[in-house]
C-alpha cells in the first residue's frame, strides 16, 4: 500500500492549526479490519526504578490533542484521499526526545488486524515553542564570591559573558565554570531524578574568555518531566572544601537569521552583537 502524508507547514507554534493531506492506495492483507488515521500530540515518559530487589519500568502517556479518521477497506483494497486537521492548545509542549521523555506531534496510521498485532506507521511534524519569558540579568553572591550574568536566557551554542569578584583572604588553586543538566520525571507516582555535568571550562583570570554553550542543549518543561540547566562557578581551594556557586539559566532553541534592525547575521544570542537590538 502506498501512503503519502503532506503537512501544510514545515513546523507549527502552540495555538496554530495543523493541516495534513493523506492519501492511501493499494492492497492490504485480508486480516485488516479497519485503518485509523490519527493526528495527535503525545508526551511519553518512561524510566526504570528500583522496587525492592527488582528493577521495574514506569511509563505514562499524556495526550495534548487528538483527531482521527477511520477507513474500511473494500475487498482488501484501499483508495483514500482526504484532509485531517486540528488546532493545538496554546500550552502544548514542543517536540522533544531524550532518554526518558518523548513528545511526538504528527500522524500515526494504524492497521487494525484480526487475531494479529496491529501495525503502526508514524509521520511526525514539529511543534516549536514561542519565547515569551522575560530576559533579565542575574547576580549571585555569597560572603566570598559574587557572580554576574547579563541575562538569564540563552540559546544553545551562544557565548556567555560573565563577571566575578572574590573576597578571599587565602590562596586558591584555580577557577572553573561547569554546565550541569538536571532531569526530573514522574510516571504513575514513581519519581526520576538525574543530574550530570555537561561541560567544564577552566577560567583564565587574565583573559576571562566567554563560556560557549554546547549545541543541542534545551530547557523544557512537560507535563510529567522537566529538563533544566545551571552554571556552577567553582573556586578550587586545593586541600580545602571548594567554594561553589550555582546559577540557574534557561537554554532555548533559536533559529538563525538576520537582525531586523541592522541586517547582521544572528549568531545564536538573544541580542544582536552588532547593534545590540533585542531579537
Amino acid at each position: 500500500m502506498d501512503v503519502k502524508v503532506l503537512f501544510d507547514k514545515e513546523y507549527y507554534f502552540p495555538g496554530e492549526t495543523i493541516n495534513a493531506d493523506v492519501s492511501m492506495q493499494g492492497n492490504v492483507n485480508s486480516s485488516v479490519r479497519k485503518i485509523q488515521i490519527k493526528l495527535f500530540g503525545r508526551e511519553t515518559v518512561t524510566f526504570k526504578y528500583q522496587s525492592g530487589e527488582y528493577q521495574s519500568t514506569a511509563s505514562e502517556e499524556v495526550y495534548f490533542y487528538s483527531n482521527k479518521v477511520v477507513i474500511q477497506p473494500v475487498q482488501d483494497l484501499v483508495n483514500y484521499r482526504g484532509k485531517i486537521s486540528i488546532t493545538t492548545p496554546i500550552d502544548v509542549v514542543e517536540s522533544y526526545q531524550s532518554d526518558i521523555a518523548k513528545v511526538f506531534h504528527g500522524i500515526e496510521i494504524e492497521l487494525d488486524k484480526k487475531w494479529k498485532l496491529d501495525q503502526r506507521f508514524s509521520y511526525p511534524t514539529i511543534v516549536k515553542r514561542t519565547y515569551n519569558q522575560e530576559v533579565k540579568p542575574i547576580k549571585k553572591e555569597t560572603k566570598f564570591v559574587t557572580f554576574d550574568l547579563p541575562q538569564n536566557i540563552y540559546s544553545s551554542g551562544a557565548l556567555i559573558k560573565y563577571r566575578y569578584f572574590m573576597n578571599l583572604y587565602e590562596g586558591f588553586r584555580g577557577l572553573r565554570l561547569e554546565l550541569h543538566q538536571s532531569t526530573l520525571g514522574n510516571a504513575h507516582g514513581h519519581a526520576y531524578r538525574k543530574s550530570k555535568r555537561i561541560s567544564t571550562k577552566i577560567i583564565n583570570q587574565e583573559i576571562n574568555e566567554p563560556y560557549l554553550l554546547p549545541q543541542g542543549a534545551k530547557s523544557i518543561k512537560g507535563k510529567n518531566f522537566q529538563v533544566s540547566y545551571f552554571l556552577r562557578f567553582i573556586v578550587d581551594r586545593a586541600f580545602k572544601r571548594d567554594y561553589r556557586l550555582d546559577i540557574p539559566i534557561v537554554i532555548e532553541e533559536k533559529d538563525e537569521g538576520f537582525c531586523p534592525s541592522c541586517g547582521a547575521q544572528i549568531t545564536g544570542d538573544f541580542y544582536c552583537i552588532e547593534c545590540g537590538n533585542k531579537l
